[in-house]
């Protein structure tokens, strides 16, 4: 062998002739060629070919190998194609797995996934929930990791990740999806299920019915597993932590390199600074809507204002907010039009927002709901409201709707007061317009 000329076409193949005779697997005959002659002198791939050649008893040492027909690869496939077959894959952490195949996929897939319209996120302590277009996709905890389950109208897809925390496997999903430059959402949003205390130290095992407490023991009660070491598994893949999930996702959006694309943004349960925070992630001009419900008391008026003096906010058409009543007139006051959600309607309070609105010069309109579903079960009047806010300049087609002179100014406060089917129910509202 050492007589041979490596780096000659004809010697290198009488060595991989060698290597072959010696009867090894391809690529263990290929590292052993390469330790001799270096692997810098031959690729795999000229390797391979000559090696399954001679196993085919095709000996012929001088053959020209350009006269092989070509062969056909990934990249050759019609990308109309490859993309018919990718959107075939349902399951999103399998499409994901499909990205690492090659650059075409990854690119593909992107697309694909940049077409989802919605994002919205649901946060219970059984699972993290995540709405796309076309399918839910739950992330459950289980004793020994997570499953992704994927309901696809009816028919469910699972995979099982061990030793995976289920809040972290969705954030990571979202996150990517995020980073999507091409990404345009028309709405991104996140609802958090209301958890107490003593909830907060419980996380239900998807398929057990185990009760599992945060700090990695098992409610005896409830299982009848007495496996010493599926508890020991628990605590450090299912134990999160912060149970305001809210900083996941505001974490993921402060970490992007662009703003993101979204034409309304709604939560359910969040702090007005956490709001500021993810209205500078969004694309102003191109966010219409803006809702929100901060149940927590107490207020920040610095945080208040950096909030409505936001490109985001100003350029919104849409502002929809639950505040405690004290944030009303600094939101009214920075906001032409805006709706308010209140859990009662109390007189008292109807008026002094009416004594603010009339300080508001640019005010066009406000809208204040209700989602009690109490009024309904006894009936509602607008009476104690209409004896509150006092004499009026005209009744206007009906006693529903009144209004009232605006203090040193010709215009008019128009009020229309109506019962709405919300839900199954029917709950009061108050619209409230500027006439000139």
């Amino acid at each position: 062998m050492e007589l041979l000329d490596a780096n000659e076409e004809t010697g290198r193949r009488i060595c991989i002739l060698f290597e072959f005779l010696q009867g090894k697997p391809v690529y263990e005959s290929y590292l052993n060629l390469c330790n001799k002659i270096g692997k810098e002198a031959i690729q795999f791939k000229d390797f391979d070919f000559w090696y399954h050649r001679f196993a085919n008893g095709k000996l012929d040492l001088g053959y020209d190998i350009s006269l092989e027909p070509e062969k056909k690869g990934i990249n050759d496939i019609p990308r109309e194609t490859l993309d018919k077959i990718l959107n075939e894959i349902e399951h999103p952490i399998e499409k994901m797995k499909m990205r690492k195949v090659c650059r075409n996929f990854k690119n593909i897939i992107d697309v694909q996934n940049a077409r989802e319209k919605q994002l919205i996120i649901d946060y219970f302590s059984e699972f993290v929930q995540i709405q796309m277009e076309g399918k839910i996709i739950y992330y459950c905890p289980t004793k020994k990791g997570c499953s992704v389950d994927v309901d696809l109208g009816g028919r469910y897809s699972d995979m099982f990740f061990k030793g995976r925390n289920f809040v972290k496997m969705a954030f990571g999903h979202i996150e990517y999806l995020l980073k999507l430059p091409n990404l345009k959402l028309d709405k991104l949003g996140m609802d958090e299920e209301d958890i107490n205390e003593e909830r907060e130290k419980h996380v239900c095992l998807k398929g057990t019915g185990i009760n599992v407490d945060f700090l990695g023991y098992v409610d005896d009660e409830d299982s009848d597993d007495g496996d010493e070491e599926s508890t020991k598994v628990i605590k450090p893949h299912n134990r999160i932590d912060s149970l305001r999930i809210i900083a996941f996702l505001v974490t993921v959006l402060e970490s992007l390199t662009h703003q993101i694309h979204t034409k309304s943004i709604s939560f359910d349960s969040i702090i007005v600074e956490d709001v500021a925070r993810i209205l500078k992630c969004c694309k102003p001009g191109v966010l219409e809507s803006i809702k929100f419900e901060d149940p927590y008391d107490g207020r920040d008026e610095e945080l208040e204002k950096i909030l409505v003096e936001s490109e985001q906010w100003k350029q919104a058409m849409d502002r929809s907010i639950a505040v405690d009543f004290n944030c009303l007139p600094f939101f009214l006051r920075h906001s032409d039009t805006i709706d308010i959600t209140f859990l009662k309607l109390i007189p008292d309070e109807i008026v002094r927002i009416r004594e603010t609105i009339y300080t508001i010069p640019n005010f066009k309109h406000c809208r204040i709901s209700t989602y009690s579903y109490s009024y309904w079960k006894g009936g509602f009047s607008f009476e104690e409201i209409y004896s509150a806010l006092g004499s009026y300049a005209e009744i206007t087609e009906s006693p529903e709707r009144r209004t009232y002179k605006i203090p040193g100014s010709e215009d008019l406060l128009e009020f229309v007061f109506e019962m709405v089917l919300q839900s199954i129910y029917l709950c009061p509202r108050i619209d409230i317009r500027k006439i000139q």
